[in-house]
């Protein structure tokens, strides 16, 4: 941490190891200022998913939203701004299973049904099925998994 200043990081994707932004600004910036500084493009929607954390050699305090307008960092504070999941993360990954599950139950079910690997009947039956198992899933469980 760099004194004079107050360190940035900020993660505004939901997997913190992409599109890191660091960055150095002056004291006396609120924390609202300062992730509106780091998620320039992020809409009040946006925001509500941005989790802020001060972090020094004394330790850590995460800042509740309601609180961004009055908290002012000191220098040699690092400001870690994260996003976390929203209530349609879970049918996101879901979604992602299903559909690599789908390609393997794809092939194995296009092999029980007679069809030989490697052949364009395979490729077609495997697509076929592995294309129908996400869209059958979705018209089971799409109301279950929308309710917040």
């Amino acid at each position: 941490m760099t004194e004079g200043v107050v360190s940035v990081l900020a993660a505004p994707a939901i997997d913190p190891g992409t599109a890191r932004i660091e960055m150095t600004l002056p004291p006396g910036l609120t924390v609202a200022e300062i992730v509106a500084a780091a998620l320039p493009g992020a809409t009040p929607a946006d925001r509500d998913y941005a989790r802020v954390t001060l972090v020094s050699e004394h330790g850590s305090a995460m800042i509740l939203p309601e609180r961004w307008h009055v908290v002012r960092p000191r220098e040699g504070v690092l400001v870690v701004v994260r996003l976390i999941p929203g209530k349609d993360a879970l049918r996101a990954i879901l979604s992602v299973v299903v559909s690599i599950a789908a390609v393997a139950l794809g092939q194995v079910w296009a092999a029980g049904l007679g069809f030989t690997a490697g052949t364009t009947g395979f490729a077609v039956a495997s697509s076929l099925i592995g294309m129908g198992v996400p869209l059958i899933g979705g018209v089971r469980f799409g109301g279950i998994l929308s309710r917040s």
